[in-house]
């Protein structure tokens, strides 16, 4: 797991459900949603990590209103093993 946060202002609750709930869709469709949003940088990168390595692993954002955001990319410890499984 790899984590970015700060500390600035956070992502107002509405958005951040939007962006979970865009990032979700992706998981679950990734072969048809892909690059049909509007913000592609965080669903690019997560579609290609679901699609590389399934849905378990990916990008996640959470805000605390006044206190920061954290964005994780869940990849798989062990890619190796992860591509000689397939």
């Amino acid at each position: 797991m790899i984590e970015v946060a700060d500390n600035g202002p956070g992502i107002r609750p509405d958005r951040l459900a939007e962006i979970n709930s865009m990032l979700t869709l992706l998981s679950e469709n990734a072969q048809l949603g892909y690059g049909r949003q509007q913000s592609l940088g965080i669903a690019n990168v997560h579609a290609r990590i679901v699609l590389q390595y399934g849905s378990q692993y990916g990008v996640r954002k959470d805000s605390f209103e006044s206190r920061g955001t954290v964005v994780s990319i869940r990849l798989p410890l062990n890619m190796l093993q992860i591509h000689s499984d397939k």
